[in-house]
């Protein structure tokens, strides 16, 4: 099986590489420049330069053969307060980048699209003892969460 797995260097993402680095799955792990592949994980281990995600990113060599797609990669908030420049920043990354992703996984034929988020679109809180369920209705409360 071929992996690809975005946000490879994140919290999650490297988790994630650590883990399936140790299978006999076949991973591809996207970059945005050289300085980041710093994983040594392998033969079964492809890093494919990519440069920034947004809406012009091109995964085509990314994609060659490719089973799944563990998406992490996204830009967070870092606990930044609302501005414009931020807002957009977030949904180039989080919204374009992601959908430009999965309109060329589809394209080339690439079978499930693990799509990983924040809890943020549900909202900053919950009651006590009241967790955030599926059948909630999102309510993200800053421009991260509505990326």
């Amino acid at each position: 099986m071929k992996i690809l797995i975005t946000g490879n260097t994140g919290f999650i993402g490297s988790k994630i590489v650590s883990t399936l680095g140790i299978s006999q799955a076949s991973l591809v792990l996207p970059v945005r420049n050289r300085a980041v592949s710093q994983f040594r994980l392998g033969h079964n281990v492809q890093y494919k330069m990519i440069g920034d995600i947004d809406k012009e990113t091109n995964w085509h060599d990314c994609l060659e053969g490719v089973d799944v797609i563990v998406h992490c990669a996204a830009i967070s908030d870092g606990g930044q307060k609302y501005n414009f420049q931020h807002s957009q920043a977030l949904r180039c990354v989080n919204v374009d980048g992601t959908l430009k992703l999965a309109s060329q996984a589809a394209s080339a034929g690439v079978r499930r699209f693990v799509f990983l988020s924040s809890i943020k679109v549900n909202g900053a809180y919950t009651e006590p003892h009241v967790p955030f369920t599926p059948e909630g209705i999102a309510s993200p409360t800053d421009a991260y969460g509505m990326s």
